[in-house]
């Protein structure tokens, strides 16, 4: 077990699955179910290697310290990034009264990210999904959008998930409108997206507010579902792209 970080060794003394998730000083190795991620030294650089049913990805890494950060990532990544956006298309329709207002948890798919940080320098190593991704359109051919696609059972408490393949996104849903509505879907700007994590759950927040029968505005809350979860590194953020737009607004329908 050369080379192995006390958090990990730690873990698997006292009888529990270290976790994937966290901040790790070079060099490091971590094992979680069928995933294996390890930064090793190999003479003067670093060899980083990681091992899932999706595939080994390795990689040389020219560095005298530094830490690896593993933490879930904005869902949007792979296989390529052609989609800025989430759809999650409801298993069971939820129909809102007028005025009404309801707090539903979803599911959504996990995208785990590898960063290699040397003082406030991060770049991202590496990106990988233990399910396959779908896509989907919302809206009208020539005019829609292209979304990554997730199909969630709707539940009133929180559901239990493998946190390497699934979160939960608790949606507080606002009916703004005197007519009752029928929810199917929800759309969000992955820009916006604030994630959370912790040893069993990976989770985030988010708002719905229906202006109208087929639209609504979507928008991500930076709060933790639980106490004591840490917030995930931001692709968008660690790469330095644009931000500024964070809320979507659903105008193709519910």
């Amino acid at each position: 077990m050369k080379g192995r970080t006390k958090e990990a060794v730690s873990g698997s003394r006292k009888g529990k699955k270290p976790s994937l998730y966290g901040r790790f000083p070079l060099p490091v190795e971590l094992q979680s179910d069928s995933v294996r991620v390890a930064a090793m030294p190999e003479g003067e650089v670093v060899h980083y290697r990681r091992e899932a049913p999706c595939g080994v990805v390795e990689k040389t890494v020219v560095t005298s310290g530094g830490r690896l950060i593993v933490n879930p990532v904005e869902p949007v990544n792979l296989p390529q990034s052609i989609s800025t956006t989430l759809l999650l298309h409801f298993v069971r329709p939820v129909v809102v009264e007028p005025k009404g207002r309801v707090v539903l948890f979803l599911t959504f798919p996990i995208e785990v990210g590898v960063f290699i940080a040397r003082q406030q320098a991060v770049e991202m190593l590496d990106v990988f999904c233990l399910l396959p991704s779908k896509f989907t359109l919302y809206g009208p051919q020539g005019g829609g959008r292209v979304c990554k696609y997730w199909r969630s059972k709707v539940s009133f408490v929180p559901p239990t998930v493998k946190p390497l393949e699934e979160g939960v996104l608790a949606l507080t849903v606002t009916n703004a409108t005197p007519r009752w509505v029928e929810v199917n879907r929800a759309v969000f700007h992955a820009h916006g997206m604030k994630l959370f994590f912790g040893s069993a759950l990976v989770a985030m927040q988010a708002e719905m507010r229906i202006t109208a029968a087929d639209m609504a505005e979507t928008q991500f809350v930076d709060r933790p579902l639980h106490e004591g979860m840490k917030k995930s590194l931001e692709v968008y953020r660690a790469r330095k792209l644009s931000t500024a737009m964070t809320r979507f607004m659903m105008e193709y329908g519910l």
